[in-house]
């Protein structure tokens, strides 16, 4: 049984004890509840920042300027609000109210609704640790072009840099966003990835908006101290541009006359060069200097095949892991049958593949006729013949990339100790790069 997520269920003076009392019951059927009665808003510091607060206040004592003073004394918290008149209903909204009661207003009626906004809310903004702990499963790297990319990306990961990606579909951009994320200090924020190709209520999406019919704040909100990924950022229509463009300037958007800071790390992801997109004025020259602070070209899986075999065995153990399927690792020429392959498909092609073995082999070690590639014929004779000379190239590859340590490479690529130095001995490979 999965553990009830706590929420901080605080409320001012003078809301009617009852009222709490309610709340605690309803709410308490799908949260941890913690009661806390506050005072004045300084009170809401005391609290863990990443902590969700409930806050419940009344009107009778509150002004809209002490609202605004509840709403940004805690990252975490939605506020609702009693015993409104009519004619202060807008302007609660925009001191950033929630949900709203006025006098005649039936509690028990949307007590519902709330607590269902509630696990939506709590959901989008605290991703489930376990999701927390399978991504942040590194993937090494030995291939020379793929060392200097995560060579730049640890120079940016202390800080909020925007970073800037481009390679064809399926390379990885994502995956190295999501490295980015949690190797870095902010690896306890929120994680948010927003598909801009689909062109679906992108606007709503980033800045928020009323989506199927209620409203839902933006990833930009929702991902405070994290990293949202942007994917086909080259797609963004212009006004959105415009829009983009001004919060990173500002640190800030507006929402219904209302400003709302802005603290995340901004990754975009482009399939095909920006060049064209900047010289013909479809996207701003401004823009594209902001959020590519970090710029990265990711290569195709073709140019990086001494990572296969890593990227192989992550995916297989990933998968295996989450669906509980037994795996072991890949015999060693169904790891040259995967490095035969052109992957036209890049890395997704590859996660594809190496799922289906995990699905389809009878056996914790991967067998050849378990290595399913479309389009791929493969005489078992040549996979003989020539794994051998693969192996010698991936070792010495891989020695280069742990500067020739013998101990360290034979540790991180399952490789025996006197196996390398047998190698070494024969002339096979070399501790130089001569």
């Amino acid at each position: 049984m999965t553990p009830l997520d706590t929420l901080i269920l605080s409320y001012g003076r003078d809301v009617d004890a009852e009222v709490v009392r309610v709340f605690e019951e309803r709410l308490s059927l799908s949260f941890r509840i913690i009661c806390c009665p506050l005072s004045i808003p300084d009170d809401l510091y005391a609290i863990t920042q990443d902590q969700p607060v409930l806050l419940l206040l009344s009107m009778k004592v509150e002004t809209f300027g002490s609202l605004r003073q509840w709403i940004n004394s805690h990252p975490f918290m939605q506020m609702i609000v009693f015993q409104v008149a009519p004619e202060q209903a807008v302007l609660c909204h925009r001191s950033g109210a929630w949900e709203l009661f006025a006098e005649d207003d039936n509690l028990s009626v949307r007590l519902p609704m709330i607590e269902s906004r509630c696990k939506d809310w709590i959901e989008l903004k605290m991703p489930r640790k376990e999701e927390q702990q399978i991504q942040t499963m590194s993937i090494t790297s030995i291939a020379p072009g793929m060392r200097k990319i995560y060579s730049k990306m640890r120079r940016i990961r202390q800080r909020q840099t925007h970073m800037w990606l481009e390679g064809p579909a399926g390379s990885g951009k994502k995956m190295l966003a999501k490295q980015l994320h949690y190797d870095s200090p902010f690896k306890d924020r929120p994680f948010y990835s927003v598909n801009i190709h689909s062109g679906k209520d992108i606007e709503q999406q980033l800045f928020g908006g009323v989506v199927a019919g209620r409203f839902r704040p933006g990833y930009f909100e929702l991902a405070e101290g994290g990293t949202v990924y942007l994917d086909g950022i080259l797609q963004l229509p212009l006004e959105l541009q415009a829009k983009l463009l001004q919060m990173l300037k500002t640190g800030s958007f507006e929402r219904d006359n209302r400003a709302y800071n802005v603290r995340v790390r901004i990754v975009s992801a482009a399939r095909s060069s920006s060049e064209e997109k900047l010289s013909a004025g479809l996207f701003h020259q401004e823009l594209h200097h902001l959020l590519s602070e970090m710029f990265i070209t990711v290569p195709n899986l073709s140019e990086r095949r001494d990572d296969i075999p890593l990227m192989a065995k992550h995916f297989a153990a990933d998968f295996a892991l989450k669906n509980d399927y037994r795996f072991d690792d890949f015999h060693p020429n169904s790891l040259r049958k995967l490095m035969m392959h052109n992957w036209p498909g890049n890395i997704r092609e590859l996660r594809s593949v190496c799922e289906l073995t995990v699905v389809v082999s009878d056996s914790a070690t991967v067998l050849p006729e378990h290595v399913l590639i479309p389009e791929l014929e493969v005489d078992d004779r040549e996979i003989g013949i020539t794994l051998h000379q693969n192996n010698i190239k991936f070792i010495q590859n891989a020695l280069r990339a742990h500067n020739f340590n013998v101990v360290e490479t034979a540790d991180q690529i399952g490789v025996g100790k006197s196996t390398i130095y047998r190698m070494i001995k024969n002339g096979e490979i070399h501790l130089n790069d001569k």
